[in-house]
């Protein structure tokens, strides 16, 4: 019986699907293996395959119809997993077989967040080339670009800024709500501080709307962080700012 599993789930086309062993695989579902069947923890064959960065054996999994969105026990889903290891290639697979970019784990936290986590920038370019959110928090608030700062990834904070990552978020960490610069001090990642004050420092110079420099600014009143250059395009971009 070709689905008969190991003590902890594991199926003959799981372990195969693990090393990336195609032939296997396909031998295997050719005899009637299934391949939607996970570990005990959740993780399925395409998770472990996406985990470990068998593109072949993911496309060779989905020939015989496995699912490419199915979460294992905490949430993480094999994009997701791809995401927490910056393997580009297998993002890309998976989100041409069909898979969700912003799905999240239990606690909240989206394939861009783990990317951003690890400073994975390739990784963070393609899931955002692929219609991923930026600015979905996790359930305790932090987003993409706040753990990023918090990590000390420098090079991901530059990104998801021109990505359209929220610069002036906030949560609440220990006794009250820390920004993104907040965040980099805390964890004295002075690179992380550099790249975030001299993003701030070319926001606070030019007007949010419409980017002119020449003007003086003024600040919002709400925020007291973003300036614009006239009331005209204060209230143009009231919508977007809220």
């Amino acid at each position: 019986d070709v689905n008969i599993p190991r003590s902890d789930g594991g199926t003959p086309v799981l372990i195969a699907a693990q090393n990336g062993h195609v032939d296997t695989i396909k031998a295997l579902c050719g005899l009637g293996a299934n391949v939607n069947t996970p570990y005990k923890d959740g993780g399925t064959p395409v998770f472990m395959a996406a985990r470990n960065g068998h593109v072949d054996a993911i496309k060779a999994l989905c020939g015989f119809g496995a699912d490419v969105n199915i979460p294992n026990e905490d949430g993480a889903t094999p994009v997701f997993m791809a995401a927490q290891k910056g393997h580009v290639y297998v993002i890309e697979a998976l989100c041409g077989l069909g898979a969700d970019v912003n799905v999240p784990m239990n606690d909240g936290a989206t394939p861009v967040f783990v990317a951003a986590q690890n400073g994975h920038v390739d990784a963070i370019n393609a899931l955002c080339g692929l219609g991923a959110d930026v600015n979905i928090p996790a359930k305790n608030g932090s987003t993409p670009v706040l753990i990023a700062a918090q990590n000390g990834h420098a090079d991901a904070i530059k990104l998801l800024y021109k990505l359209g990552a929220d610069m002036g978020v906030t949560a609440p960490i220990r006794s009250g709500n820390w920004d993104v610069l907040d965040v980099a001090r805390a964890h004295d990642n002075p690179k992380a501080v550099a790249c975030i004050e001299k993003i701030l420092s070319k926001m606070h110079s030019e007007c949010e709307c419409c980017g002119c420099s020449t003007k003086k600014l003024s600040r919002c009143g709400g925020c007291n962080k973003v300036r614009y250059c006239s009331v005209d395009c204060q209230k143009k971009d009231r919508k977007k700012h809220r």
